[in-house]
């Protein structure tokens, strides 16, 4: 199953999202193209932890 979240690359920063995309690697088929988040998992539901995690991860990146 795929899921796709829109990211505002105004708001944040490109190079930090790529940076956590890297580090989730061995975790999710994560990828980032034209603004849009996609994450490939086996349920929507394990998608939305992954994507929460992810998220979490990559504001923690940003504010350190």
């Amino acid at each position: 199953m795929t899921t796709t979240f829109k990211i505002d690359e105004t708001i944040y920063c490109k190079e930090v999202i790529q940076q956590a995309i890297n580090d989730f690697s061995d975790v999710s088929d994560i990828s980032l193209s034209n603004g849009e988040l996609t994450i490939q998992w086996e349920n929507s539901e394990e998608i939305n932890e992954v994507f929460n995690e992810f998220f979490n991860y990559t504001l923690s990146l940003i504010n350190s």
